[in-house]
């Protein structure tokens, strides 16, 4: 039996969309064998999202890629060209979503 990893994310979970979700994936014949609504701290993300120097860089790079692409400056928008910076504060913003509530 294969198993699957559902996530709804906090904005999912504030939206209702929980029991819409976990349906669709019933209505296509998978069965559902657990849930757990859980919130989320900076430990447990720490635990499953990189803090490699290496995957900041790639993710800053293509935020400053995106940024020009878009015609924009991203040291005036995020005050720092630093590929490893940008990278940084994208995870601190992501880390800050993850932690506004259930998922």
């Amino acid at each position: 039996m294969e198993k699957t990893l559902l996530v709804v994310k906090p904005d999912g979970v504030r939206r209702g969309l929980v029991g819409a979700i976990l349906t669709r994936f019933e209505r296509i014949g998978l069965q559902i064998v657990g849930a757990k609504m859980l919130r989320v701290n900076d430990v447990l993300l720490e635990k499953h999202y990189n803090k490699d120097e290496a995957w900041f860089r790639k993710v800053g790079e293509s935020t400053i890629k995106f940024w020009e692409e878009n015609g924009k400056d991203p040291n005036e928008d995020l005050g720092t060209s630093d590929p490893v910076e940008i990278g940084q504060k994208i995870q601190g913003w992501l880390f800050d979503y993850l932690k506004e509530g259930p998922f």
